[in-house]
């Protein structure tokens, strides 16, 4: 069952596109009499319906959109694109803003059809946990700190924390050259005047305060322990998501430049 926050699209390929992708497989067989004609059947069924090779690629590609549970902005936050990117990448999907609504902004996972959905799960999934540590660590702060500063505390625990789940999937995150061909078929099919969005980058690395340094610190502890909790349909690379040996903290000098990432 797929979650409220996640919405899937995309068209299920059709029979011929079917057909034509087992014939191409085929033609990849050490049987050369066997190749040979899987290749003549895909050429000839291409030809009959006026496909190109784009068209087979944009079938395999499929986009699932996931709300990012913000209603106050046009354009989803710094954080949230940054997730959504760490997110994305380790199941091979690219990102694309979604339409805003009354219920808040989204973001759109663009990747191989099965891949979408996971990704729209687990950045749904870690968004909430996101959003729920950083509550419970502002409601930590004295209460004698002012709101700006408190906020301040609150991106910064957030800057830890996504540092955190960085760490755990940066090993394996990353498009295949072949996928990218694929979804770069798709979106000149699907969306030809949309480009990926991209986070934007950050100010020059300041040293911080103490207090900086502190939310920072907690965010990444708090980061390190974020889990999706439904590993079956995720591959054993995915899975990492859910292994603390994963996390590395990083060295103290790094985290009073503020130079995370």
């Amino acid at each position: 069952m797929i979650d409220e926050d996640v919405q899937e699209s995309g068209k299920t390929p059709d029979r011929i596109l079917e057909k034509i992708k087992k014939c191409l497989a085929l033609a990849k067989s050490d049987n050369p009499h066997e190749a040979s004609s899987a290749l003549r059947q895909a050429s000839k069924l291409m030809a009959m319906h006026n496909l190109s090779m784009s068209d087979v690629d944009a079938s395999t590609i499929g986009q699932t959109t996931a709300k990012t549970g913000d209603a106050k902005h046009r354009m989803p936050a710094a954080w949230l694109l940054q997730l959504a990117h760490l997110i994305g990448s380790s199941f091979e999907c690219t990102i694309l803003a979604g339409k805003s609504t009354r219920d808040g902004q989204s973001v759109v996972f663009v990747g191989p059809k099965g891949s979408t959905e996971l990704a729209a799960y687990a950045f749904v999934v870690m968004r909430r946990q996101l959003e729920q540590a950083r509550k419970a660590f502002t409601k930590t702060l004295p209460s004698e700190m002012y709101q700006g500063a408190k906020r301040r505390c609150g991106d910064k625990f957030v800057d830890g924390w996504i540092y955190a789940v960085h760490t755990q999937i940066k090993d394996f995150a990353g498009i295949d050259e072949t996928v990218t061909e694929a979804i770069n078929a798709y979106m000149k099919k699907t969306h030809p005047d949309i480009e990926e969005m991209k986070p934007s980058r950050k100010g020059k690395a300041h040293r911080m305060s103490r207090a900086d340094i502190h939310a920072v610190n907690a965010g990444i502890a708090a980061g390190s322990d974020a889990r999706l909790r439904r590993a079956a349909t995720a591959g054993p690379e995915q899975a990492k998501l859910m292994n603390p040996e994963a996390f590395r903290a990083p060295p103290a000098e790094q985290i009073q430049q503020g130079s995370l990432f």
